[in-house]
């Protein structure tokens, strides 16, 4: 629980710092955002950006939304979806020039790869989340005034997948382990000890993890 008035502070302090939904969650590769909606909150990134030096600076969430009853930090987080997957592969492109033969070992480092690429995600998420916690306790509480009521600490996570995405076989968790979910769910499970355990709150009351489309409907949008 959060029992300082974040919300006062904001209002009269970042105003410059709100920004919709749809350039917040855009893609940094091709411009192209996760979820199109009109709705603003307050851009983290920047906010940290104002208040760390560059060397000093937070791995900070993309965004920071106050209602009243709770504070959430929204990550928006694209490259979980492959275009190449092994439901779909060819395998023909794999096959080797000199041999004529199909080479597995290439099909093998491939996907190899896709599970480097994603544990690589998922850190960043984890990274972000601490972060982004540790930024907010530490320099930006300690300037607000003392709330009426506490506030619940959320942090959610927009990840480009489907609700069912047909990536099991290509996905892992940090502890490189193999999963038998999929990567909403082990978005999730990296992000657990980070949220309430029996009562005890350690950084957020709550941790959310969505496909765009799910976020959309919730605030309003289109992906």
């Amino acid at each position: 629980m959060i029992d300082k008035d974040l919300s006062a502070y904001a209002a009269a302090a970042w105003g410059q710092y709100l920004t919709p939904v749809t350039e917040l969650s855009k893609e940094k590769a091709n411009g192209t955002p996760l979820v199109r909606s009109a709705l603003q909150m307050y851009d983290f990134d920047e906010i940290c950006a104002s208040m760390f030096p560059e060397d000093k600076r937070p791995a900070s969430a993309d965004g920071l939304e106050i209602t009243s009853h709770e504070i959430r930090f929204i990550e928006f987080k694209s490259g979980f979806r492959k275009k190449i997957t092994r439901e779909n592969f060819d395998a023909e492109k794999g096959r080797c020039e000199k041999t004529g033969e199909i080479c597995e070992d290439y099909w093998a480092i491939f996907f190899q790869n896709q599970i480097k690429e994603t544990a690589g995600l998922i850190a960043s998420i984890r990274f972000k989340a601490l972060e982004s916690y540790l930024a907010l306790e530490q320099r930006l509480l300690p300037l607000c005034p003392e709330a009426v009521e506490p506030l619940r600490l959320v942090f959610v996570v927009v990840a480009d997948v489907d609700a069912v995405d047909g990536m099991v076989d290509i996905l892992t968790d940090l502890s490189q382990k193999k999963s038998s979910c999929g990567s909403l769910e082990q978005i999730r499970s990296s992000l657990r000890k980070y949220a309430q355990i029996e009562d005890e709150a350690y950084c957020y009351d709550r941790v959310e993890v969505l496909t765009p489309a799910q976020y959309a409907s919730r605030v309003g949008g289109g992906t």
